[in-house]
């Protein structure tokens, strides 16, 4: 009886194991570095971003306007 428990056990931790690794694996795919961005990127983080887009947007919007300026600025020939 107590080899089927350790098994069960065993089973449970690394699956729980697994699930932790493909999570972290996933997020880290999802970092695009390569494109402007506010805010924080991780889990947490991330809403914690979007709570404040809710609250004061213009902050956010003036952080990602001061990271790309060239994107926005007029041309002139």
């Amino acid at each position: 009886m107590a080899d089927i428990s350790f098994t069960s056990n065993h089973l449970l931790v690394t699956s729980v194991a697994v699930i932790v690794a493909c999570v972290y694996r996933a997020s880290e795919f999802r970092k695009l570095n390569h494109i402007p961005s506010v805010g924080s990127s991780g889990l947490l983080g991330s809403y914690w971003t979007a709570f404040k887009s809710l609250t004061d947007s213009s902050k956010l919007v003036q952080e990602g306007y001061n990271k790309v300026k060239l994107i926005f600025t007029k041309r002139t020939r």
